[in-house]
């Protein structure tokens, strides 16, 4: 049984670009003789009547949710098929009929490929200019739903047709269906920048959402559409330039989003602050005092977006985001914690506040990549996170937590340094260091935890013994680099006193052009969606050529090690000459030949 189902249309003109601004008088489909419906300017009301729980929960899910489709097994719609609705479309003498069957096609999406023809043939020769609008409307949410007609030039020509109509709301339709039929071409791009010069407010905002999918072409049109005088069409103009991949394109419009971030609307702000999460960088010192600002929204969605941007931005003055970047890594929204926490990595030292919370969170979360993130914030943060090495090293422990984790707390002892905790981690980390039942990928980043302790490493018991076993380890694929990093760290550290073992792998690692120098990792968050769910970047960042680090080590080592080895001086010269691009590299393998003459 259903009492009374109520479907309110929208009196204003502006409307979210995800919802169908109707006129006032579509009605759900009229035809089963179980339904009898009542149409008026503001709503339609379902009177009670017997129907059965399938029939009503249909009604139900496709009113109230706004489903555009129907699922895949989902073939009839209230009793008919497409065909039966399209039938009703060319045939009835009634209006409201006609219109209600066009309504219905296109909910039943790309299930009504088929009726498409007949839905052309019927808005050529219609009069009715609700009926047309309902036609224009229903195929461009079949061609949303459809991705084999994305190119239609039937579908293109009548979309561009309906900009062009006396008819505000056809206009409309028109200029979502240009949206909806993806057509990438100069006839809908210049009909669409035309329809921003509309006068109804609800035809710019549909031209300007539309217009995202032509990527940074669209660009210009855009940054008009961001002025505009209806902030609807500003919020959908923000949300468009979210479909350009390029963020420095999109930054060339920043001065453009700043005073949108100030709109009334809350939505057009946070319309605004998710572009600038994506595309800010730690050059935007310009956008600082608006985030800094909407820290203060009442929306806590947009105060989180503004905490996430500032992120992105990073440095002492963004800690202002802290307190709503805590409050966030508390929520019970997986991805929402994932982003807020390794937002915090990037307000660096000035985060120290966060310490107990980031080692709560390493130990306890239960999702794996929230507590790599914490690791990653844990070490962003630097010398001041040195209460947190116990944590750390307790993770890497851990046999049975997530290999990246453990990766990840080695790299925050790496970036913490080497003090007083971190002298006392050493032996605990030289004991998964040294056995070859460990990850590789582990123990090559524990070398980093390492090296940062220089030549004390010398006076640590077992340090050198533990480089020297793992030369001996026979050669693999995985452990070439860790293998070399014994070398170089025997080289740099114990210099004459190194083993010959040492002056063997120095030699291999001259003559291997693939390793690079690492710089460092860079971490941010971007394309965040509704309810703060996004993604974020996580990449080690490396250049030049990582040989140089084996020229190094030979060169603390001394010519008095290195020059009886032909096979090295061979190779030392073939990188000091002329032909090799790398300048570091050439100029300090020349020293190193020099320094034999």
């Amino acid at each position: 049984w259903c009492r009374k189902i109520f479907a309110l249309g929208a009196k204003k003109s502006n409307v979210s670009s995800t919802d169908h601004t109707d006129r006032g008088s579509t009605v759900f489909p009229l035809s089963v003789s179980s339904v009898q419906s009542v149409v008026s300017d503001s709503f339609f009301i379902i009177h009670e009547v017997p129907m059965t729980r399938s029939i009503l929960f249909t009604m139900i899910v496709t009113l109230g949710l706004g489903a555009s489709t129907l699922r895949a097994q989902e073939k009839v719609l209230l009793g008919k098929t497409a065909d039966g609705w399209a039938t009703q479309l060319k045939t009835s003498g009634d209006a409201k009929l006609r219109r209600s069957a066009a309504f219905t096609l296109g909910k039943m999406g790309n299930r009504a490929t088929g009726a498409l023809p007949a839905m052309k043939s019927v808005y050529a020769k219609e009069q009715d200019v609700k009926v047309r609008e309902a036609i224009v409307y229903a195929m461009a949410e079949i061609s949303r739903d459809s991705l084999s007609i994305k190119a239609d030039p039937d579908l293109e020509s009548i979309f561009v047709g309906a900009i062009k109509d006396s008819d505000t709301y056809i206009r409309r339709s028109g200029a979502f269906g240009l949206g909806c039929l993806a057509a990438k071409s100069a006839v809908t791009r210049e009909a669409l920048d035309r329809a921003l010069g509309d006068p109804e407010a609800i035809v710019r905002q549909r031209a300007a959402a539309s217009l995202g999918q032509f990527g940074e072409a669209g660009l210009p049109s855009l940054k008009k559409a961001l002025a505009d005088s209806d902030s609807l069409v500003k919020r959908d103009a923000a949300d468009a330039l979210l479909q350009i991949e390029n963020p420095d394109k999109v930054r060339e419009v920043l001065k453009e989003l700043l005073p949108i971030c100030r709109d009334a609307n809350s939505g057009v702000r946070g319309a605004a602050l998710k572009v600038l999460v994506q595309i800010v960088d730690p050059t935007d010192k310009d956008a600082l005092a608006t985030l800094e600002e909407s820290l203060k929204d009442i929306d806590i969605d947009n105060r989180f977006y503004a905490a996430l941007a500032l992120s992105n931005i990073g440095g002492d003055r963004t800690l202002a985001a802290l307190p709503v970047l805590l409050e966030a890594a508390k929520n019970i929204e997986v991805k929402r914690r994932q982003l807020a926490v390794l937002a915090i990595r990037n307000l660096g030292p000035a985060a120290a506040s966060a310490l107990p919370d980031l080692v709560g969170v390493l130990r306890d979360d239960k999702d794996a990549a929230t507590r790599e993130y914490a690791a990653l914030a844990l070490g962003g943060i630097g010398k001041a996170a040195e209460a947190a090495v116990p944590a750390l090293v307790e993770k890497i422990k851990d046999t049975s937590e997530v290999r990246k984790i453990r990766i990840e707390c080695a790299m925050a002892l790496s970036r913490i340094g080497p003090l007083p905790a971190a002298v006392n981690a050493i032996p605990a980390l030289l004991e998964i260091l040294g056995d070859p039942k460990q990850d590789t990928g582990l123990r090559d980043r524990i070398m980093f935890a390492l090296r940062v302790h220089g030549d004390k490493l010398r006076t640590m018991n077992g340090t050198k013994d533990t480089f020297v076993a793992i030369m001996k380890e026979p050669l693999t694929a995985e452990n070439r680099m860790l293998r070399y990093d014994c070398a170089y760290m025997l080289g740099r550290i114990w210099r004459a006193d190194a083993p010959d073992l040492a002056l063997d792998l120095l030699h291999d690692f001259l003559n291997d052009t693939s390793i690079k120098i690492y710089l460092g990792t860079t971490a941010g968050v971007g394309n965040v969606g509704e309810g703060g769910t996004g993604k974020v970047t996580v990449k080690d960042q490396a250049k030049g050529d990582g040989r140089v680090m084996a020229v190094e080590a030979l060169r603390y080592m001394g010519a008095a090690r290195y020059s009886p080895r032909l096979d090295i001086m061979k190779q030392l010269r073939v990188l000091a000459g002329d032909g090799n691009p790398d300048v570091e590299l050439r100029k300090k393998a020349l020293e190193l030949v020099k320094g034999t003459q």
